[in-house]
């Protein structure tokens, strides 16, 4: 089953196209490389263990991500309109979808544990450990980037088939759904 990043991108991708849905996942990577940068030092081990900071984070993030669903669920599209230009869209709405993608992953600390996890495997102490992490974190960034488009890819397909007016109301109530159920997710699902 995809997680809440999967789901806000599928969501994102659905609701204002492919470059939308790209701008989210971008939001989530530049999460997932700052957790990937703190799973290699002990600030990351700190914040693992650290209850208050991680149902702080969860929680927080988890509202506001179930805000963003309800207020698309329930008000009527707005601020873009379905015949806007592809290059109206990228331009309008990146900054948007790219803070939902980094609020998301922030507040899915889950992420910094499954570094943390698996780091350490991949780590050989006789190296220096600064590029180790830069491969490893690049390498992962790139693979974890594919994954995320071909699903914004594929989204933005399916969104552009029922992208009339007829059907904006409905892309629009979907992808707000999208997101309540990624909210509650992040919120119910995991380290309590």
């Amino acid at each position: 089953m995809p997680g809440p990043a999967v789901l806000l991108v599928i969501s994102s991708a659905l609701q204002r196209g492919f470059h939308l849905g790209l701008a989210a996942a971008l939001g989530i990577l530049v999460t997932n490389i700052i957790y990937f940068a703190l799973s290699g030092t002990s600030l990351g081990a700190m914040l693992v263990a650290s209850r208050w900071v991680y149902l702080t984070a969860k929680w927080l993030g988890a509202a506001w991500i179930i805000y963003m669903g309800a207020r698309d669920l329930f008000n009527p599209p707005g601020g873009l309109s379905v015949a806007d230009s592809p290059a109206e869209l990228r331009t309008t709405g990146f900054v948007d979808y790219f803070r939902r993608g980094l609020v998301l992953q922030l507040s899915n600390p889950k992420a910094i544990i499954f570094f943390g996890a698996l780091l350490p495997q991949f780590i050989n102490a006789n190296a220096p450990l600064p590029l180790q992490l830069l491969i490893l974190g690049a390498s992962s960034t790139v693979i974890e980037f594919l994954v995320l488009a071909a699903y914004s890819f594929a989204a933005s397909g399916a969104s552009s088939l029922v992208r009339s007016a007829r059907y904006a109301h409905l892309t629009h109530r979907i992808g707000g759904a999208l997101l309540i159920i990624v909210g509650l997710g992040v919120a119910f699902l995991g380290r309590d």
